[in-house]
């Protein structure tokens, strides 16, 4: 296994990510603009939501997955490999995909706030999508975001990326994001169902193990597919297994966090009487899940061939969203 002279700067690995991401992004949108066929209002509502400030977590572990299975298994082009450099050809495979998950998840963010769901007026530190361009354009947004995703994959993923690999993606992308995932969660939380693990994988596991199983299919070397079987069912496991800690840590901030750190209103969960991992197991029992949960991580990624010294990105990604404040 090789050796670098550089050590992993998450904060300069993930910002250079997320700006790159936010790049394709905008090149999108401008393009959609200029599509006379878009009405201006809906583009301008598609826009409002799919640019507003935010993490961009899944479409970092996308690039992340890809990045980590091309070097284990194929070894990183020099000893001198600087890691925190975002590297264009890997990139270049997965950026069209990264960008589609991140229009899903814009998409289950303006559903999810609208009226007849959790009726939420703040998101990411702004007035939600329904709250500034009416409910039903909200509505019509979110669905146009799931078709221009599956149509953005297919123009976009280069054609050195295997025909079979894509359609397989959008396939999976439709079990995530449909009746067996986000929507099939959502339904759970809105019958509150007493499942809560249910609920969360669904709802928010179901993107996130997506997001890391997808980026390491569409990992391409010499033309051929990267990713063993063995890392695509560890990786699948391990978005699960960080899913739901995302979900216990949001759960907690939406406790103990303020609209000005966390960019949406605190205290709903409790105020409509949401099912969540606090609600049942309470405050002490939402931490020691983490706790586990950051355990069970590390072996998944141990177990199944996905760790990586000189680029721990996975590993740092499940700790920020244990640990995380916002």
């Amino acid at each position: 296994m090789m050796t670098t002279t550089h050590s992993l700067d998450m904060q300069v690995y993930t910002k250079q990510r997320r700006e790159a991401v936010e790049s394709a992004l905008e090149a999108i949108l401008t393009k959609w603009e200029k599509d006379l066929r878009v009405p201006k209002v809906l583009a301008e509502s598609m826009r409002y939501s799919l640019m507003s400030p935010g993490k961009r977590m899944r479409a970092l572990l996308c690039i992340a997955a890809c990045e980590t299975v091309l070097h284990i298994n194929n070894g990183a082009q020099s000893e001198k490999t600087d890691f925190n450099l975002l590297e264009q050809k890997i990139f270049e495979q997965v950026s069209a995909l990264a960008c589609s998950i991140e229009m899903i998840h814009a998409m289950s963010l303006i559903h999810d706030d609208l009226p007849c769901l959790d009726n939420d007026d703040m998101r990411r530190g702004q007035a939600t999508n329904h709250v500034v361009f009416g409910e039903a354009m909200a509505l019509l947004a979110g669905d146009a975001l799931i078709l221009r995703a599956i149509e953005n994959i297919i123009e976009g993923t280069p054609a050195s990326v295997s025909k079979d690999g894509v359609l397989e993606v959008i396939k999976e992308l439709s079990i995530a994001a449909g009746a067996p995932g986000m929507v099939g969660g959502q339904v759970f939380d809105l019958v509150k169902d007493l499942d809560v693990k249910r609920i969360h994988d669904e709802k928010t596991g179901a993107l996130i193990a997506f997001s890391l199983w997808s980026g390491a299919r569409l990992a391409t070397y010499d033309n051929r597919a990267s990713a063993t079987q063995e890392q695509l069912d560890g990786l699948r496991q391990f978005g699960f297994v960080l899913g739901l800690a995302f979900q216990i840590a949001d759960d907690l901030l939406d406790i103990n966090g303020s609209v000005e750190v966390i960019g949406k209103t605190p205290g709903k969960d409790a105020a409509s009487d949401k099912v969540t991992w606090v609600s049942i197991f309470g405050e002490d029992g939402a931490r020691a899940k983490l706790s586990q949960l950051m355990e069970q991580g590390e072996n998944l990624l141990k177990d199944h061939n996905l760790k990586f010294a000189p680029l721990p990105v996975l590993s740092e990604l499940l700790s920020f969203a244990i640990t995380r404040s916002h």
